[in-house]
């Protein structure tokens, strides 16, 4: 399964995703802020960390994979 951010949905990758997280950053000028990005891959990874490590320690109580 593939995830895919992007700020357009017309993007090429976001027609093969199966999700499509869209993000609409911020400009001023010829300057392009990716604080919005940053802030969702930081959540995401956060997230996935966390899912993880509970897996983790249901493994090291239970003992089965």
């Amino acid at each position: 399964k593939t995830l895919i951010i992007t700020d357009s949905n017309l993007s090429p990758l976001a027609k093969r995703a199966n999700s499509v997280l869209l993000v609409n950053e911020g400009s001023s000028f010829a300057f392009r802020s990716l604080s919005a990005t940053l802030c969702l891959c930081q959540a995401l990874f956060i997230a996935v960390a966390y899912r993880l490590e509970l897996k983790v320690d249901e493994i090291t109580r239970t003992g089965r994979v």
